[in-house]
């Protein structure tokens, strides 16, 4: 390679897979892998061989080593624990706001079902209007709703601090 019109020696490609060439030898070598097919594919194939090669035998011991140790088995649990509140306070969600369309679904067919005659309406008028009741009782319940739900998230942001 010591022209630019000759091909990377073999001598030149066992230094670079050695790791063992100069800053300016390995510049000259990418320079020409650059512009020549040829050494570009024999670097291809250089590169993917290492690439693909098998790792040190000492490396799934370590792993496994580093793996036993109570900080990482620590985090571990901590990720667990966390996907399983993130689960718990959704599914909280989710059972709060059924029991709430199922509340005001009842409620709805229940007056549907049993309209009033206008005489009652006219005995009636001095109380209070079942609508006005259900919407009362309808925004204290979301009240307790949002006011649980907040307790809830106010317990988990405590929590992961």
């Amino acid at each position: 390679m010591t022209e630019e019109h000759t091909h990377i020696s073999d001598e030149m490609w066992k230094k670079y897979a050695q790791g063992t060439l100069s800053t300016k030898e390995e510049e000259k070598l990418y320079t020409h892998v650059g512009c020549c097919t040829y050494c570009a594919e024999r670097f291809a194939n250089i590169v993917e061989t290492d690439f693909f090669a098998e790792p040190p035998s000492y490396l799934y011991d370590e792993i496994v080593e580093r793996s036993r140790k109570v900080d990482v088995q620590a985090a571990a649990t901590v990720r667990k624990t966390s996907k399983k509140m993130k689960l718990l306070f959704y599914s909280l969600k989710v059972g709060f706001a059924v029991a709430a369309s199922i509340f005001l679904l009842t409620m709805t067919t229940t007056l549907e079902q049993n309209p009033l005659e206008f005489s009652e309406v006219q005995q009636q008028e001095n109380k209070p209007s079942i609508t006005k009741k259900i919407n009362d009782n309808s925004y204290k319940f979301t009240g307790y709703l949002q006011d649980a739900t907040n307790r809830l998230l106010e317990f988990k942001i405590k929590e992961d601090k």
